[in-house]
């Protein structure tokens, strides 16, 4: 086993190599900083919920600096989900631009289709938590197509994209710490089929986050091309008075979405989720 340093603070410091790319997405994409911590903090939700009560289970088992609230989690999510987010965008270099405030209806209907989906398949397929999420977010991806057709390129090439960058990480990763997959991955992914080194359920889980997280806003929010003198003029500084006017409550959904994660692991700690009651929930 590699250094306990390298062990112990793996999911911090991976994490932290997402750091300057996605500050030069935000900083070259900034009339879209909404879209980026929109989706961030969504993901960092969502990431805190599935690694703390399905994913650390039987997928992996990386160490947190504190034992009940995986604060990595959310920062990859948040990282993660900011760079798929733009990253068509990036190396398309166009931007899409809100037509109206994301409509909290439809994104709370996603995530309970989400949650439905994510049960359905680990009580009738009994996959793993990893395979379930992919299932996951591709339907969510088809869906999301299905009501906006013509961001189907957004989609794919976010996807292909984003899986070109996570395996350029992955390869630094493996350049500091070769036995990063064989220390903390589980034994039946590290038994695996593997593709440049990677397992290939990586791969699968990276394309779907690339897919899903590129659509979620967009069609929430109604985003078209931007002309660029409005690209431009959205780059202008806004006073903090107006900002908080322009975009108060369109981050309620995914703040209401952080906060239950954490009243779950105030309340409940570490107390796995039992899938056949939460299924008895939704009947």
């Amino acid at each position: 086993m590699q250094s306990n340093f390298l062990t112990q603070y793996y999911y911090l410091w991976s994490v932290a190599l997402l750091v300057p790319f996605w500050a030069l997405i935000l900083y070259k994409k900034r009339s879209g900083w909404e879209e980026i911590v929109y989706i961030g903090m969504l993901a960092g939700a969502g990431a805190m919920f599935f690694d703390r009560y399905v994913s650390f289970r039987d997928y992996w088992h990386p160490q947190t600096i504190f034992d009940l609230y995986n604060f990595e989690s959310f920062l990859y999510g948040f990282f993660y989900g900011g760079i798929s987010a733009k990253i068509f965008e990036f190396a398309a270099k166009t931007d899409y631009a809100p037509t109206r405030p994301p409509n909290p209806l439809l994104l709370t209907v996603v995530i309970l289709a989400n949650a439905v989906i994510f049960v359905a398949m680990r009580i009738v397929f009994h996959l793993n938590s990893v395979e379930n999420f992919v299932v996951m977010l591709m339907t969510t991806s088809a869906l999301l197509v299905l009501i906006r057709r013509d961001l189907y390129k957004v989609c794919a090439f976010s996807g292909l994209l984003i899986l070109a960058f996570n395996a350029c990480w992955y390869w630094i990763i493996l350049l500091i710490y070769p036995d990063a997959f064989k220390d903390i991955w589980s034994p039946a992914i590290q038994k695996g089929p593997q593709l440049l080194k990677i397992p290939v359920l990586e791969h699968w889980f990276i394309l779907a986050v690339g897919c899903s997280g590129s659509m979620v806003y967009k069609v929430m929010a109604g985003s078209r091309i931007a002309p660029p003198e409005q690209a431009e003029a959205d780059k202008e500084p806004l006073r903090a008075g107006r900002l908080i006017l322009r975009y108060a409550g369109r981050f309620a959904v995914p703040i209401i979405a952080l906060g239950i994660v954490l009243f779950r692991m105030i309340v409940f700690g570490t107390t796995p989720i039992h899938m056949k009651k939460l299924a008895a929930f939704f009947m």
